[in-house]
């Protein structure tokens, strides 16, 4: 960043004034939402954290950080629209495809022609194919966040979609393998990594 923000102004990007509460209870990303979902212990804790922020609206984004950001208060994809919390993680084009690869991936385990795959995994009998929903749903909110973050404050051109998708897939297998050592699942809670790989390609 050319230039160095000082403390208060720094507070002031971290904490934006709190939204009414309807504007906080409007934010739906794919899946299930309640407390109980974004605290839950199959969910990184990272990504707890980035949730609870999000529907709080304390993610610095759009004008808060226009003067430092390399698009001003605008969307990196979207040049003419302002950017929000909501535009960034629910309507942005580009974005969304993150969550079309995502559920594309949660596809691997539910029928064919199932409308919202991470919200049935997640709502599923199976202690699996839940988990499963809940590392797909939190690798494909971290994707977005992580390559936002690195074009504004990292200074990274802005993040391409294939770039994105590759991102999301890196995400998943890095969340697939802390599962792995922190639980004694036989089998694995993702679909195969070659299935993966394959989706995120197309």
């Amino acid at each position: 960043m050319s230039l160095q923000p000082n403390l208060p102004t720094l507070c002031n990007i971290l904490l934006p004034p709190l939204l009414s509460p309807n504007a906080i209870l409007a934010f739906n990303a794919h899946g299930v939402f309640s407390w109980e979902e974004i605290f839950h212990k199959d969910r990184p804790k990272k990504i707890s954290d980035l949730w609870w922020k999000i529907v709080h609206q304390r993610l610095p984004v759009g004008i808060c950080v226009k003067q430092y950001a390399p698009d001003g208060e605008n969307c990196p994809w979207c040049i003419t629209t302002k950017l929000t919390i909501a535009h960034l993680f629910e309507s942005c084009p580009y974005t969304c495809r993150v969550w079309k690869k995502a559920e594309e991936c949660a596809a691997f385990l539910t029928p064919n022609g199932t409308r919202q795959p991470i919200k049935l995994l997640i709502t599923h009998t199976s202690p699996l194919h839940q988990h499963t929903g809940r590392l797909i749903q939190s690798a494909a909110l971290y994707t977005i966040w992580r390559e936002y973050t690195s074009h504004v404050f990292g200074g990274k051109p802005t993040p391409s979609t294939q770039h994105m998708y590759e991102s999301l897939c890196s995400l998943i297998l890095s969340f697939r393998s802390l599962s792995l050592s922190t639980h004694t699942h036989k089998k694995p809670p993702c679909p195969p990594v070659k299935s993966i790989r394959d989706t995120v390609r197309l």
